[in-house]
């Protein structure tokens, strides 16, 4: 490749089932799937080996067992462990190959290796020494796609997981990424395809060729973007320490089903509680607060199991009228969120609570600070609505203690309650 800018993203294998499999030996090469011990949990992830049997990310652990014919492993997720080792793989990246990482999630990195590639040969070579090290160091694998973009990079990457290495040239993508199905697009949900597949973009190369004002009169301008990426034109920047939050979220996958309304509000307290105080810890107010839920695949008309169908979101979000990092305030809007548009007979399997477009308090536009009187009137809002702070709801019988140990840190869940069967 020609290119000034050489871009490695870099995916661990199967990573959380694969941090278990080092610290049980007994369990490598074994089908795991990480889920809690519960008829009604879903599969976090699962080892290749379970993938081979049919089970897939999202799934049902009933439902897992049985595709498998039972011959899976059950193993209790350890979100501490994760976090652990996922500290040690960027830390390893950052001392030994280059500074130049950008963390995309738990388990993934984007690499600007530009300056280090020529000190092992080629890029391939560095690459390959990158997964040699990591494989000898923490003895867990990884895939790793080279390009001149990150998002090329990601798109090799993924047709060689697991445990290869795939080059793409971005000289060659009419040949190459342009022929593959739009469905196979990074960055394309189920949504967006029918609707393009509908409008005759069936393969990439039929986005790349059409005309960007019927992309945007049809998609929006996201569909621009998309373009621009699958023509090799996208960002090669690594963001080493990103400016600013845009957005501040915490998901939260629960152990068990939620059924009841005041079980679920406790829960969300105690999201709430830690998003904001991420918010401030950061010295990041918003105005706009969303909450988003997955409800329960139950399977009453005996369908085949689809995660885009029968796990999709039910969001919404609301403004508030001035900019805030407090946690009751937001709590206080999240519930009426919830109680509006929540369907509580279906079972809340997960939550997601998020503070969109961030700003620095120091930026913010002069605004009365909130005081004695706001807060009155907060109080009203809960009276008002017939409910109580989440704090001062008292636990029922069951789980409900146990659930709200669950929370999570910047994007990764940790438990407290770690056990292997």
């Amino acid at each position: 490749m020609n290119e000034e800018k050489i871009i490695m993203h870099l995916d661990m294998d199967a990573f959380f089932a694969s941090c278990l499999q080092q610290k049980y030996p007994n369990l490598a090469h074994k089908p795991i799937v990480v889920a809690y011990n519960d008829r009604k949990s879903i599969v976090v992830t699962s080892s290749y080996e379970a993938r081979k049997l049919g089970v897939k990310t999202a799934m049902p652990l009933y439902l897992a067992k049985k595709v498998s014919h039972h011959q899976i492993i059950r193993v209790d997720p350890e979100y501490d462990l994760f976090s652990d080792y996922s500290h040690q793989v960027f830390a390893f990246i950052k001392e030994e190959f280059t500074p130049l990482v950008e963390i995309a999630s738990i388990d993934e990195c984007y690499l600007d290796v530009t300056q280090q590639w020529k000190k092992y040969g080629t890029p391939r070579k560095m690459a390959i020494a990158i997964k040699t090290a990591i494989k000898r160091q923490l003895g867990l694998s990884c895939s790793i796609g080279i390009s001149n973009t990150k998002f090329l990079a990601k798109m090799i990457g993924k047709e060689f997981k697991p445990n290869g290495i795939g080059t793409l040239n971005p000289l060659t993508l009419s040949t190459t990424l342009w022929l593959k199905p739009i469905n196979q697009m990074y960055g394309i949900g189920p949504s967006l395809v029918k609707q393009m597949q509908k409008l005759g973009i069936h393969k990439i190369k039929d986005l790349v060729f059409s005309d960007d004002q019927f992309l945007n009169a049809h998609f929006g301008k996201y569909s621009l973007e998309l373009k621009k990426r699958a023509l090799g034109r996208s960002s090669n920047q690594v963001l080493i320490k990103h400016p600013d939050y845009k957005n501040i979220s915490n998901d939260l996958t629960l152990s068990k089903i939620i059924y009841e309304e005041e079980e679920f509000l406790d829960i969300l307290h105690q999201i709430t509680l830690h998003v904001a105080k991420r918010a401030q810890k950061e010295k990041m107010v918003s105005k706009t607060v969303g909450l988003s839920v997955h409800y329960y695949w139950k399977n009453k008309n005996r369908e085949n199991f689809d995660k885009a169908k029968h796990h999709s979101r039910k969001s919404r979000q609301t403004q508030i009228d001035h900019y805030t990092n407090d946690a009751e305030e937001i709590y206080a809007h999240l519930v009426q969120i919830a109680l509006e548009t929540i369907d509580f007979q279906k079972g809340v399997y997960l939550v997601s609570v998020s503070l969109k477009d961030t700003i620095n308090i120091n930026k913010v536009p002069y605004q009365h600070q909130i005081t004695q009187t706001s807060n009155l009137q907060f109080n009203q809002l809960l009276s008002n609505s017939g409910l109580k702070r989440a704090k001062d709801i008292q636990a029922g019988q069951g789980k409900l203690r146990e659930q709200t140990k669950y929370i999570q840190r910047e994007n990764i869940h940790f438990n407290k309650h770690q056990k292997t069967t």
